[in-house]
């Protein structure tokens, strides 16, 4: 959920990440709804990188205390 909130706050659609991430569009629709399973460190990153923001920040942070 973090991720699907971090993109609308800055005004990129689905398409408009997976352009400056590499990472395609149903990569990144799973990860919204929660499916990390099997997605590479790489990917998360490289979407991480795209919003300004870390993995940690971005996928683990609710997890992480």
């Amino acid at each position: 959920m973090e991720l699907k909130l971090k993109r609308v706050s800055q005004n990129l659609t689905l398409k408009g990440l997976s352009n400056l991430s590499g990472v395609g569009v149903n990569t990144i629709l799973k990860l919204e709804k929660g499916n990390i399973d099997g997605v590479s460190v790489g990917i998360l990153k490289k979407i991480a990188n795209a919003l300004n923001t870390t993995v940690v920040e971005l996928f683990f942070s609710k997890e992480v205390k």
